[in-house]
């Protein structure tokens, strides 16, 4: 029996603000277009998704996972990198096992706006390369993306190029963006920020005491205060930690949990941001706000490319090369913002067309 039209797959319920944000923009893309859509979410903490995203959910690991596709019309595969295993080949092995699944249930199934790769194991490619050709249909988040698919011969479904989800989103009101300032003892008014949003990542680069001293040199010289702006809880919140104990500046933290458009709005007071996060990137580019991503990772290089960002490689960052590039863009703040401000008004459209590509699916 059919209760729900979509049953969401995706990294949800892990208190990662990338990827809740991903989760908001796509459920707010395809009530948009179709307000009626029955939903259920997929979910490590179903209660917690339930409550910040006003959506039915069920746990991703447990049987009853297997009866709500068994109940739904359509599964979508739903953004964010989860077909990538240079973390962990498990990654790609769950969410393809999903989608086989849904395949031999009968159901629809369609990738929306992944970001795929880096894909480093044989097995990673073998069953990415099978299982993807039996999807109906196929978004990407960015060219890179859709190569690697080419790459590995997935030809049968037809692959389009969009963009992530988040470049649809909207902050939350000025009020409650304000009113986390109060809360957190953070005295924003009349003051200028460069943001911070780091996380752990095992380098050849002592990146954390460069980054620390980079910043305590622009905040003397351009008279910043420093905001520190973590995007996955607790995990971002011991790094950006242990910058403060390093910085000499005046530093603040953003210690508590907020969602996703809350964060976007804080992000949107910066006058720069140094950013490590993909979803840190892409919602203060929303905002018109000029960052300088360091890439861990191919994504990030991949969405700074998109937007038109100089971006540094994680593993060739020093004092100088992060100073200059920091100090040419507070020099050109004005121009980057406009031109962000102009780019992300495209790239909204094409994160709406995913929803368009869901709805002329269901109505097939």
């Amino acid at each position: 029996m059919i209760k729900n039209d979509i049953l969401l797959s995706g990294y949800y319920g892990f208190k990662n603000t990338g990827d809740e944000a991903i989760l908001s923009s796509i459920l707010d893309a395809l009530k948009k277009i179709e307000p009626e859509l029955k939903i259920k979410i997929l979910s490590v903490n179903p209660s917690l998704t339930e409550k910040e995203h006003n959506t039915p959910s069920v746990h991703r690991y447990r049987k009853e996972m297997f009866q709500a596709l068994l109940e739904s019309r359509m599964l979508i595969s739903g953004g964010g990198g989860l077909l990538q295993d240079s973390t962990s080949i498990r990654s790609p092995l769950y969410y393809l096992a999903m989608v086989l699944l849904a395949k031999l249930t009968g159901k629809k199934v369609m990738f929306y706006a992944q970001g795929i790769g880096p894909l480093k194991t044989f097995i990673g490619r073998l069953l990415t390369s099978c299982i993807a050709n039996m999807v109906d249909f196929i978004t990407v988040r960015d060219e890179k993306s859709a190569q690697i698919l080419k790459d590995l011969g997935v030809s049968k479904p037809t692959v389009e190029i969009t963009t992530d989800p988040v470049f649809a989103m909207e902050p939350a009101s000025e009020h409650d963006i304000l009113n986390v300032f109060t809360v957190e003892n953070i005295p924003f008014e009349g003051n200028r920020w460069i943001g911070l949003s780091v996380r752990d990542w095992n380098s050849s680069v002592d990146y954390l005491n460069i980054i620390s001293r980079v910043i305590d040199k622009m905040a003397e010289k351009f008279f910043l205060k420093v905001l520190l702006i973590p995007m996955h809880y607790p995990d971002d919140l011991v790094v950006s930690r242990k910058i403060k104990n390093i910085m000499k500046s005046s530093v603040y933290i953003v210690s508590c949990e907020y969602s996703p458009r809350i964060l976007m709005g804080i992000l949107g007071k910066m006058n720069i941001l140094i950013a490590m996060r993909l979803h840190a990137v892409i919602m203060s580019s929303v905002m018109g706000v000029p960052s300088l991503p360091l890439a861990y990772d191919p994504k990030i290089a991949n969405i700074s490319e998109q937007l038109g960002l100089k971006y540094l490689s994680l593993e060739e960052i020093n004092e100088d090369n992060l100073n200059n590039m920091a100090e040419n863009i507070l020099e050109e703040h004005g121009q980057i913002s406009l031109d962000l401000l102009e780019k992300t008004k495209s790239l909204k459209v094409k994160a709406l067309r995913n929803a368009e590509i869901v709805k002329e699916l269901l109505m097939r």
